[in-house]
């Protein structure tokens, strides 16, 4: 049994007032989501042209690309795949879009059919066979970058842009942790920086984290696709011990 203090503040946005809630809960399960305490995850070679790159997490609207002719899209998952269809669906001017990710177009719709089952029929139709019908190409993975190029690296071979070709980048390669939110609960074992746990549960009974990177995870990154994973994982364990 887990008794938690809140404190919720709630904005009035027309009184332009702001008042603090407290309450304290009781719950026979916790879990530990920390989307909101994510950094998105910005590569070095992107620094160089941060004037003209955005994370995911700040993407809000198409229309602020409506003047834009060309995107490069880094990344290949079910985020990166979404915003390239809402782009191209709902920008009136003709846009073409890059897609740079380690793998071709059969491999990023393998890695993502499970999360687009229950997606709308528009979204189904942005496969691999239609990507260039619809604009979109993915030339691989970003090889490496200097003040004027980006060199792209695919299968069929070695692509050379000049940075002056895209009007936009959009950075969709996922997110890295802070745990401050971990530190409410000191009984949390915490290795290597990462909380420890086993397939979501942690060392504490009922206390579970999601969208946290794996206990040996090589890379820190975790993507919206693991989030999902990480979701199912807890609700299964849940629903069990209910049984």
């Amino acid at each position: 049994m887990f008794h938690l203090y809140i404190e919720t503040t709630v904005i009035d946005p027309y009184k332009k007032t702001k008042r603090l809630i407290t309450e304290t809960i009781t719950a026979n399960h916790v879990v530990i989501c920390t989307g909101p305490h994510h950094a998105a995850q910005f590569p070095q070679w992107a620094q160089v042209f941060q004037h003209k790159a955005t994370v995911i997490s700040r993407f809000k609207n198409p229309d602020s690309f409506k003047d834009h002719a060309r995107i490069l899209i880094v990344g290949g998952g079910l985020s990166a795949l979404s915003v390239a269809y809402d782009l191209k669906k709902q920008t009136k001017k003709p846009l073409q879009i890059i897609i740079a990710c380690g793998r071709n177009d059969k491999e990023i719709i393998a890695e993502n059919t499970h999360l687009l089952q229950d997606r709308p029929d528009h979204l189904m139709k942005m496969l691999p066979s239609h990507f260039k019908e619809n604009g979109i190409f993915n030339m691989g993975r970003v090889l490496s970058t200097n003040h004027e190029d980006i060199l792209f690296e695919a299968t069929a071979g070695k692509y050379l842009f000049p940075f002056s070709y895209f009007d936009h980048i959009i950075l969709a390669v996922g997110f890295t942790h802070s745990f401050s939110l971990f530190k409410e609960f000191p009984q949390i074992k915490i290795k290597n920086n990462l909380p420890e746990h086993d397939k979501c549960k942690t060392t504490v009974p009922n206390l579970f984290v999601a969208g946290i990177a794996h206990t040996g995870q090589k890379d820190r990154v975790v993507t919206i696709n693991q989030g999902t994973e990480d979701a199912k994982t807890v609700h299964a364990y849940i629903v069990r011990s209910k049984l």
